[in-house]
């Protein structure tokens, strides 16, 4: 691409950012130049300098790299900058989204799932309490979790905490989405328990059974989400459609849209994502999310027979798992038995 056409495609992009101002009148005030001097560049006949490329690319957040290379890719890495150190941080941060996405009037959010989407277990304290304890204690080495054994009134008491997932439930409730899901979603889950359970961490055998109980009644819970192709109560209920792909699995991708906005997260630092809003990979995500869906199975709404097959596979999973904890226990003390 050569510099008018890099120069033209700038001002394409200030222009939509920033209507329904005049272009000119927006690049004299940024640039501090006339109004004659911003018409002179606007029509070509003046190319902006390397200092004023940069600042425009800066103040309006338009990455160069893509103008000049079409193959080339930006995301941002937030967490480079503030990285969450703790779960109120991350909570923060996952709220503002959710709120900014919620304020669009035209909003879907896209979710191809490894493991279980977060916001599933906030409805459920004490699943919530201990992926909380275990994001803590492996990924980052905070305070709260670093050392210290599992103990579920330290979150579930905790009012602050209690708050801000009970508004991030309540903003996600508002937005249509669009899930894939899987049959090993759990999986992360059970073995963290297994771990929690053989590092002698749970402060009884009983939170053992208070989580694989909380895991059945979340998997009942999905199942009706499913059946009524809704999320959230009756007067902020929006659709969902979900899917289960037996045969294929990605990692974690995420598409939001709203009016003309579209971004992607994707994640290495788990659970602090990777975002872009390159339009390109927006469209080539969409398409691999679209061509995923293509040969999963429906299990929303009127699929009776999909979603039955899929939840009793969620169902005897949970069952395997119940068992091997119970034989544990058994095998540990000679009596203790999960109910």
């Amino acid at each position: 691409m050569n510099p008018q056409d890099i120069q033209e495609q700038i001002f394409a992009q200030i222009a939509h950012k920033t209507k329904p101002r005049k272009l000119s009148a927006v690049l004299g005030e940024v640039l501090n130049i006339t109004a004659s001097a911003a018409y002179r560049r606007i029509s070509d006949n003046t190319l902006l300098s390397f200092d004023q490329l940069v600042i425009l690319s800066r103040h309006f957040n338009i990455p160069l790299d893509p103008l000049m290379d079409a193959t080339a890719i930006n995301f941002r890495l937030p967490s480079l900058a503030t990285k969450p150190k703790n779960i109120y941080e991350y909570l923060a941060q996952t709220e503002q989204g959710l709120k900014n996405l919620v304020q669009s009037p035209k909003r879907i959010l896209r979710y191809m799932a490894v493991e279980m989407p977060f916001y599933y277990f906030l409805s459920f304290p004490h699943l919530a309490a201990f992926k909380f304890y275990m994001w803590g204690r492996t990924l980052w080495h905070s305070d709260r979790g670093a050392f210290a054994s599992f103990n579920f009134g330290e979150y579930t008491q905790d009012k602050v905490l209690q708050s801000l997932t009970e508004r991030i439930v309540a903003y996600n409730n508002q937005i249509a989405t669009e899930e894939i899901w899987n049959d090993d979603m759990l999986n992360m889950t059970y073995k963290q328990i297994h771990y929690c359970q053989n590092a002698g961490l749970f402060e009884s055998d009983e939170d053992v059974a208070i989580l694989l109980n909380d895991l059945k009644s979340l998997v009942t819970h999905l199942k009706s989400v499913a059946k009524a192709g809704q999320k959230g109560g009756n007067d902020t209920a929006t659709s969902i459609q979900i899917w289960d792909n037996e045969i294929f699995q990605n990692s974690m991708l995420i598409l939001t849209e709203a009016d003309e906005q579209k971004m992607i997260y994707t994640n290495i630092d788990v659970p602090n994502f990777m975002v872009s809003h390159d339009a390109a990979l927006y469209q080539v995500s969409l398409d691999f999310f679209n061509r995923v869906q293509s040969f999963s199975n429906d299990i929303t709404s009127v699929n009776e027979a999909s979603r039955r097959d899929y939840f009793e596979r969620l169902h005897k999973k949970t069952a395997i798992y119940e068992q091997g904890f119970k034989h544990k226990l058994v095998r540990q003390n000679g009596f203790a038995q999960v109910s």
